[in-house]
């Protein structure tokens, strides 16, 4: 009896102990890059600008020419590995910029916010929900910084430090990611990193951009998939009922000729 009890007390610390190793384990993964972006050519063609009172970044109105990544997502159909797509961008800033230990410039884009970046896939993928070209829309708020007359910036949003960064797309479903992150490295500034008043100099730079999440996005079904599954299940439960009612018919004919006989 005492040994029995006193396995009983292993098998629940054992348990326990799993549990909190599991804990353990969510608590400290990592985030997970499930996409990038490269431009294509060598052009500056993201733009900040400074307007004197607020400050802004854009890119042309038919958007930047990039290669998308997706990555790290289970049951990501081939063609959507690369993708040839436009960056279009709009961001606006009325918060001041600050510089910080190192001589490193920091330009907040909290307000008015939100921000949004939106990846269009260039041709229609032959998977996917609405128009099965929305590759990626980050809607965030964030900041730049960079080391004072340097040639690079970085831009970055994060739910970690706060950030707002919601993302949607045709493709993927964030509902159960529960941090969300956006970095964007700036190269080739002309002119180089400097400020002028309350922002950052204007200026032009060329991109590259990496987003992640905890834990990675999944494959969203398409509206096909869904409604088949959903007319299955509804096939089922009719099948079901005859197949009980059929059952109860037999038992109750079966009771009934027990009692004649």
């Amino acid at each position: 009896m005492k040994r029995t009890r006193k396995n009983k007390v292993a098998g629940v610390l054992g348990v326990l102990a799993a549990a909190l190793s599991l804990g353990a384990q969510v608590v400290s993964a990592a985030p997970v890059t499930f996409a990038q972006f490269t431009q294509r050519g060598a052009d500056n063609l993201f733009f900040f600008t400074n307007l004197t009172t607020s400050a802004q970044i854009y890119v042309p109105s038919d958007g930047v020419p990039v290669d998308f990544f997706f990555s790290n997502i289970t049951g990501l159909p081939a063609e959507l590995g690369t993708n040839q797509a436009h960056l279009f961008w709009t961001a606006a800033t009325t918060n001041h910029v600050f510089a910080g230990p190192g001589n490193t410039l920091f330009q907040p884009f909290q307000s008015p916010g939100p921000n949004k970046m939106i990846i269009i896939r260039d041709t229609p993928a032959s998977f996917g929900n609405g128009g099965r070209t929305n590759l990626l829309t980050i809607e965030y708020t964030g900041i730049i910084f960079g080391q004072k007359g340097a040639n690079s910036t970085t831009g970055n949003a994060s739910t970690g430090a706060g950030n707002l960064v919601t993302l949607t797309s045709d493709f993927l479903d964030f509902s159960g990611t529960f941090t969300r992150d956006m970095s964007v490295s700036f190269t080739s500034l002309l002119p180089s990193l400097d400020t002028n008043g309350f922002f950052l100099l204007s200026f032009s730079a060329a991109g590259t951009g990496t987003f992640s999440s905890e834990p990675a996005p999944v494959i969203i079904p398409e509206p096909g998939s869904a409604a088949l599954f959903v007319a299955g299940l509804l096939g089922f439960w009719p099948s079901r009922r005859r197949r009980v009612s059929y059952g109860a018919e037999i038992h109750s004919g079966a009771n009934a000729a027990g009692a004649l006989s």
